[in-house]
């Protein structure tokens, strides 16, 4: 019997059907052998459309003894047109969905065209017969290069599978035409289903030269999305969050790493730089949120997801906000662990704090330049755990540099060698629940010119510890006198907390005569016992240091 001929289902204006491309790390060739033995398939993509679908003639009924082997395809040729952008050109979205299901299917790269290509709906980047990545490159990431236009209330692309972005931008309309909920510029969705129902999540994302523009927000993140790459991406406007890590926690398990490397936001609309819900691992390096003219944060954690990593950020730049540059909120559970090094923190508004940390532990600056209009760094709620070392500080406003708001507890405060040169007073701490201070230390630099620079409520006075600083609080001296008939001198020494350094010696004839038994300290007096009752006027030379 006769077999019937197998039509491929190929794009008409293929001339083979192609072999697989490999960027992702594995590769199914075409095997020569196997097409020699396959002489029934036939290649009709060569063909015009309307011969194609009647009859194959005789000459391409078997394959070439050398197949043509692509590795890319162009939008184009799925008949997309780029007309559109500020003026409505061509409704793509059919056509660039068939170019992506074709290139994922084929593991090939698709190429955009130069120019401004409309959606008025939005694109799904999902694994399909087998194939499970793409990658999406235009001619160039500026005005003149390749830039997806969405005009829905959708993102513009869904992506849940691994793939690489590079070198477009997108743009939407969200801004102008006063917000679209759903408008997203590249929503990463981490859910993927196994047949257990466990959600596996996504990775292997890499995003590189992509400018985002007008979008409701510019990356949204859902679930578990990991080892996801964003490098040199611009910011410019959006209405909500350019980085919105916020899920639906009913649906979607959280936990997302991700890194941001030399990448700019300088946005003139939007709320939030960063804003962050259950973060697994969060990298920013040398990065620059600047000016970013943000209504609220530059960057704002709100949770950890359960199995968080630490949070990395480096060599960058939060600066304009109206609201903190930075604040962090431990909701239920206290963020942590995070690292600043070398960053600088700034914001623009009448009221707000530079940094502010609500219920977090483990959180480290080093060489930071934090200033602003008001505080620099606000303790509210609980805080364990916190270091800063070689940080500048410039404070404009009439508020102490570091301070606790009521209901504060700081339980582990470490600065080390801070340089203020203000009259503001340097560290608050009188507004913290009684009790609740402890192991604050104040090692080294400048305090400012205030003549009381460090302030705690008296009984905590003993657990809070400052060496070597400029402050006239951390030393104390001079020469005490005391009328006769007594054996038991209190010397006030002053000093904020107890002295970890003290001597006193005699400083006249008669104290000298009264011989001393012992000394000892606490947080407010220096107590002399002597052998004998001194009969006349006693002078004691006293020295002491926290």
């Amino acid at each position: 019997m006769r077999r019937k001929r197998c039509r491929l289902n190929v794009h008409p204006r293929r001339r083979s059907r192609p072999g697989r491309y490999n960027f992702c790390g594995h590769s199914s060739p075409l095997l020569l052998t196997r097409m020699q033995a396959m002489q029934r398939r036939h290649f009709i993509g060569a063909l015009p459309v309307a011969l194609a679908a009647t009859a194959v003639p005789a000459a391409l009924a078997n394959p070439p003894a050398t197949p043509v082997y692509k590795t890319s395809v162009n939008a184009i040729d799925f008949g997309v047109v780029a007309d559109g952008g500020l003026v409505d050109g061509t409704d793509n979205t059919a056509a660039m969905t068939q170019a992506i299901n074709y290139c994922i299917e084929h593991e090939l790269e698709l190429i955009l065209p130069a120019g401004d290509i409309d959606l008025r709906g939005g694109l799904v980047i999902a694994p399909i017969n087998g194939g499970d990545a793409l990658k999406i490159s235009g001619v160039d990431a500026g005005s003149q290069g390749s830039r997806l236009w969405i005009k829905a209330d959708a993102p513009a692309l869904t992506i849940k599978t691994q793939c690489t972005l590079e070198n477009f931008g997108i743009i939407g309309d969200a801004v102008q035409v006063g917000g679209r909920g759903q408008q997203d510029g590249v929503l990463l969705y981490g859910v993927k289903l196994n047949a257990q129902g466990e959600n596996q999540g996504i990775g292997n994302i890499y995003l590189r030269n992509i400018v985002f523009d007008r979008c409701q927000n510019s990356i949204h993140l859902f679930g578990i999305v990991f080892y996801s790459y964003f490098e040199n991406i611009r910011w410019f406007s959006c209405v909500n969050a350019h980085v919105n890590g916020a899920g639906d926690p009913a649906r979607d398990k959280p936990g997302y790493a991700v890194a941001f490397l030399q990448c700019q936001m300088t946005p003139p609309s939007g709320k939030y730089g960063f804003y962050l819900e259950n973060a697994g691992s969060v990298v920013l390096s040398d990065c620059a949120l600047s000016p970013a003219k943000l209504s609220e944060q530059c960057f704002r954690l709100v949770s950890n997801a359960s199995l968080s990593g630490i949070h990395q950020i480096d060599n960058t730049v939060f600066e304009g906000s109206v609201k903190e540059a930075l604040r962090i909120d431990g909701l239920g559970t206290p963020c942590r662990f995070m690292f600043f090094s070398n960053c600088y923190f700034n914001q623009s508004g009448a009221t707000a704090d530079a940094i502010t940390l609500v219920n977090a532990e483990h959180m480290y600056f080093s060489n930071c330049y934090i200033s602003g209009t008001n505080a620099g760094v606000t303790f509210l709620g609980r805080a364990k755990k916190i270091s800063l070392t070689n940080c500048e500080f410039q404070i404009a406003g009439s508020v102490p540099v570091i301070r606790t708001l009521p209901g504060a507890a700081v339980h582990g405060l470490d600065i080390v060698a801070p340089n203020y040169d203000g009259a503001q007073r340097f560290l608050e701490l009188g507004n913290a629940v009684v009790g609740e201070i402890s192991r604050i230390h104040v090692l080294g630099g400048v305090l400012g010119v205030n003549p009381s620079p460090v302030n705690c409520q008296p009984q905590d006075a003993n657990k809070v510890m400052i060496l070597n600083t400029n402050n006239i609080q951390t030393r104390g001296g001079g020469t005490a006198s005391f009328s006769g008939g007594t054996s038991l001198f209190t010397i006030g020494h002053g000093l904020l907390g107890k002295p970890s350094k003290f001597s006193v010696v005699p400083g006249n004839a008669a104290a000298g005569d009264a011989e001393i038994r012992w000394v000892e300290a606490d947080s407010g007096f220096i107590r002399v016992q002597c052998k004998s009752v001194a009969s006349s006027e006693t002078r004691w030379v006293w020295n002491a240091e926290t």
